[in-house]
């Protein structure tokens, strides 16, 4: 059963949104197999937010974390430096008061991430931030389908949206800067279950 293009978007936002990272056909594979398992977004990333893959990218993170420590971490993981001071804040309260509500961490950057990339990027407060947010999403899926890249290292991967921000000339630059890199690279052929080889890279089947 191949995923819905919802499903493979929901896939490059949880990566973007939680590991600030394409996730490559491997993890891409993989993360589909469990969704087409019957596994649910939700699931996944209640799943990934007690992976230490996750938590050790921050403090804020950690299970001792407050409330606050870890929608501070947050917010600035997803977000870096595009907004204001007093966006900032609120988007802190926010979620820290989502959590103090019972909300699961998993549950409260789901709702943040799909939040962010409702955002319209001419938004005075969160349109850079969703701008950013939705390049690094179209850039780790072109990585991903129209390359094939296939990166296993989790900073190769980050390195491949890491000069992404909210313009358009960012996305045209890393994308050029993917497809000379992976003109120089080794060609590999493989049969990886759920990925499908076409002429212009990788599709999610």
């Amino acid at each position: 059963m191949a995923l819905t293009e919802e499903q493979k978007t929901d896939l490059y936002k949880l990566g973007v949104g939680i590991y600030d990272a394409a996730i490559g056909t491997i993890y891409g594979v993989f993360l589909g197999g469990l969704l087409e398992s019957g596994r649910s977004v939700d699931q996944l990333y209640e799943s990934l937010s007690r992976e230490q893959s996750f938590v050790a990218q921050s403090p804020g993170f950690a299970a001792a974390a407050t409330s606050t420590q870890f929608s501070t971490a947050f917010v600035d993981h997803a977000t870096g430096d595009t907004l204001s001071a007093q966006n900032r804040d609120w988007a802190i309260d926010f979620l820290a008061g989502l959590l103090d509500g019972g909300m699961s961490r998993g549950a409260v950057m789901h709702l943040a991430i799909d939040a962010l990339d409702a955002v319209p990027h001419d938004n005075a407060n969160f349109g850079n931030a969703a701008a950013q947010f939705d390049n690094k999403v179209e850039v780790a899926r072109y990585y991903t389908e129209g390359l094939g890249g296939s990166a296993l290292i989790l900073e190769e991967l980050r390195s491949t949206i890491a000069s992404v921000d909210e313009t358009r000339a960012s996305v045209e630059a890393a994308k050029a800067a993917l497809l000379a890199s992976a003109a120089n690279a080794p060609v590999i052929e493989t049969d990886i279950g759920l990925v499908g080889i076409q002429q212009s890279g990788v599709e999610l089947v």
